[in-house]
């Protein structure tokens, strides 16, 4: 058994549906209308003639931006308020860069830890137990398509985005042949840039909520699968409300406490959740200095 983990080299964006094929009223014989133009014509068996616009560029990045283009152009101009955000969102999705600080397995749930994947394998469960939506990354992307197919179907299909970082290198203790392997996986609820997110949401999530997980594999040990160890630990953002402004010529901004609550709500509801992923005890280590 190997555990398999992939970057992410390049994406590509494809249509779901086919695009909108707009009426034309043009002649036939005109050169810019036929097949060997810029654009294809296609009759339907009543006699209507529509076109589908051909690009000249096969790169994708070129594509989008003329996408994006006519988009801004066509404000007010027959396209609806969803095309236009469909647009929009697409230029956003090519600003972002999957290739850094995400990761995924084709054979192993990298949304939870060693210990649960170890428990779930020796129980031969099937369909295997859905992952952790709070480390898949592309969750809202692909929620749709979980509820409307069955659990089986859904293994299959959807593969979970994890971000953070992964980390592997062999090495040697005392002669033993050890693999160590370092695994960070950020929550999807609250995150944000430093200084920007901190403190607790309402419903418990706290900002920048990471789990670092640390796996030790003993190839010499005996057994054909050696032995392994894991040790995993949470970091986060003090649990409470509070704030800080970013500011070039202050290094080191002040703290500020911008809501009060009195009986800590959001605290008791981040442990609560604490407790019921990793049981007790919650040991919490300050980092303030």
């Amino acid at each position: 058994w190997r555990m398999c983990i992939y970057s992410i080299k390049s994406t590509e964006m494809f249509p779901m549906k086919p695009a909108d094929l707009h009426m034309i009223g043009e002649d036939t014989s005109n050169p810019r209308n036929s097949s060997s133009g810029m654009n294809n014509n296609i009759n339907n068996a009543s006699g209507n003639q529509y076109t589908v616009p051909q690009t000249t560029s096969n790169d994708p990045s070129s594509m989008l931006l003329s996408l994006w283009n006519q988009g801004k152009r066509s404000v007010g101009l027959g396209l609806t308020n969803r095309e236009i955000a469909e647009l929009r969102y697409q230029g956003l999705y090519q600003v972002f860069d999957l290739s850094k600080n995400f990761f995924f397995s084709y054979n192993y749930d990298l949304t939870r830890t060693l210990q649960d994947n170890f428990l779930f394998m020796q129980s031969n469960m099937f369909p295997p137990p859905p992952s952790k939506d709070m480390y898949s990354w592309n969750h809202f992307l692909t929620r749709e398509l979980e509820e409307c197919t069955s659990p089986i179907t859904s293994s299959f299909w959807i593969l979970p985005l994890v971000h953070g970082a992964f980390v592997q290198r062999k090495v040697i203790d005392y002669g033993r042949s050890l693999n160590l392997t370092l695994l960070a996986r950020r929550s999807r609820h609250f995150a944000g840039t430093r200084y920007l997110k901190r403190g607790v949401s309402d419903r418990g999530k706290v900002a920048n909520d990471v789990e670092h997980e640390q796996i030790i594999h003993d190839e010499t040990f005996s057994g054909a699968r050696g032995v392994f160890c894991s040790f995993t630990q949470v970091r986060g953002s003090i649990p409470i409300y509070w704030t800080q402004e970013s500011s070039v010529t202050m290094p080191k901004p002040p703290i500020i406490l911008n809501r009060i609550d009195p009986t800590y709500k959001a605290t008791q509801a981040h442990f609560e959740d604490l407790f019921k992923r990793y049981g007790s005890p919650v040991v919490v280590c300050d980092l303030v200095k």
